[in-house]
């Protein structure tokens, strides 16, 4: 390339000409010269072309100019610019182009992902995981399980610390977002320690503010978190069996011959399916769903343990039947985790009917012929009580407030939770509780609307019940 026919001005895709000022010259690289020789255009032409070839694909990736002498490329992508020699040699860019590779930071960002996603330790070994990271980074080391667990158990260290760090003063992080008057209920899981939490957070709100009903709705058991102990309770009466189902479909899943084997035996029965699941033990739901697949496949378990001679953990007949019994008990609870749990819909208004639907299910099974089922409902149910046992005024209220439903919802769903008598106290206490959440929520808004409140007070508790009624 001749540097003294280079023009001042970027050469980009879209304008391949640049800015062109009269009196100057412009060099265009044109690819699709297969001799490689610079043609000159008349002197009568504006400018000339000269022509070479690309001795590496990924010149197809950069933009080349030369600036005040000095020659430089720009990624076509995230606009970079970097140096380049005069020459067509291309291998100085990359090193420009990208930072040095640092396995420990890629471990770290491995772990932070499996934390977060809930992937299993093994995902990084994986094969086509491997190839396709290599592919990418060539200087990339497979990971093997133990050393991901050690990571993401560091990880976890670390990121703990972090949110005690900033949790030392709660008040000032809210006071610092902007949020301190708009903070009326805080849901959280079942720990004893956020008990202690929400009662300090409780006492420093309270001072600055008033709180919506009393401080009734401030505090909030998670929904979710209620629902998977109750769950834990049935699976801990099945422990060992969910442990030889699980260690039944990691010992399949781990080599493709065995694989292959197991399909073959369950194409001989005529069975139909795909593959085990694995399951993520933190979360309930997947287990749920790792047995439930597994017993489409029960009868294919034997006959794989007489043609594998290592495969020893095969569930007997009776467990089978036990996980198949508890499993038909625990599919209303999965179906309602879905519910209460769905991300691309309002949930809250919906906790009310979904725990009047395990509570039917409670008290169906609880006189079941079969006594180790009997049991584990009783355990269930005391747990059900514990969180439940009780009228949930923000469940109660966040069904109301759902125009389909309204006070009906209350006046359907109590009946079958309670006795007849507590059900028709709860249902006046959620209504008494009710008319002075809205009663606050007018004061709240006087200032900006005073007249419209006076207005509708004066229409008397009939205006306000059409709402709710």
């Amino acid at each position: 390339m001749n540097p003294g026919n280079m023009m001042t001005n970027p050469i980009t895709q879209s304008n391949p000409l640049g800015n062109i000022q009269e009196g100057q010259e412009a060099v265009i690289i044109d690819d699709n010269n297969e001799e490689g020789e610079n043609d000159k255009l008349d002197e009568d032409d504006e400018f000339y072309i000269p022509k070479r070839n690309k001795t590496s694909e990924a010149w197809e990736d950069f933009n080349e100019f030369e600036e005040n002498g000095n020659y430089y490329a720009i990624c076509r992508y995230c606009n970079k610019k970097l140096s380049r020699p005069a020459d067509d040699a291309f291998p100085s860019i990359p090193p420009l182009h990208t930072e040095k590779f640092d396995m420990e930071k890629m471990r770290e960002a491995a772990a932070h992902w499996i934390v977060m996603h809930e992937h299993p330790f093994t995902i990084l070994e994986e094969e086509g995981l491997n190839i396709f990271l290599k592919r990418g980074m060539p200087e990339w080391q497979k990971i093997i399980r133990g050393v991901a667990k050690n990571d993401c158990v560091a990880v976890y260290e670390l990121e703990k610390k972090k949110l005690k760090k900033k949790l030392r003063n709660v008040k000032k992080c809210v006071k610092d977002w902007g949020i301190e008057q708009k903070i009326h209920t805080i849901s959280v899981d079942n720990a004893s320690v956020n008990d202690v939490a929400i009662r300090v957070l409780r006492d420093d709100f309270s001072r600055s503010k008033k709180l919506l009903g009393g401080d009734k709705l401030f505090h909030v058991r998670c929904c979710a978190h209620i629902l998977n102990l109750i769950v834990q309770v049935g699976f801990s009466e099945i422990a060992d069996i969910v442990n030889k189902i699980r260690d039944s479909v990691d010992f399949v899943n781990r080599s493709e011959t065995r694989l292959l084997l197991f399909a073959e035996i369950a194409q001989q029965l005529q069975i139909p399916g795909k593959k085990l699941l694995y399951d993520c033990r933190t979360r309930w739901n997947a287990t749920f769903e790792m047995l439930s697949c597994a017993m489409k496949f029960k009868d294919v378990f034997p006959r794989f343990q007489d043609r594998d001679p290592l495969y020893d953990s095969c569930p007997a007949y009776e467990d089978w039947e036990k996980a198949e019994k508890v499993c038909s008990v625990l599919e209303k609870f999965w179906a309602a985790t879905h519910v209460i749990s769905g991300s691309k819909y309002p949930t809250s208004n919906l906790f009310l009917q979904e725990v009047v639907k395990i509570k039917k299910v409670l008290d169906s099974r609880e006189n079941d012929e079969n006594d180790f089922i009997r049991a584990m409902i009783r355990k269930m149910k005391a747990k059900f009580d514990k969180y439940w046992g009780e009228c949930n005024l923000l469940m109660a209220i966040a069904a109301i407030l759902d125009p389909r439903q309204k006070m009906r919802v209350v006046e359907f769903a109590f009946p079958k939770m309670f006795p007849s008598f507590e059900a028709q106290e709860h249902i006046f206490s959620v209504k008494k509780d009710l008319f002075e959440l809205y009663d606050e929520c007018a004061d709240l808004n006087a200032t900006g609307n005073e007249n419209a409140v006076h207005s509708c007070a004066s229409e008397g508790p009939q205006k306000k019940c059409n709402i709710f009624f």
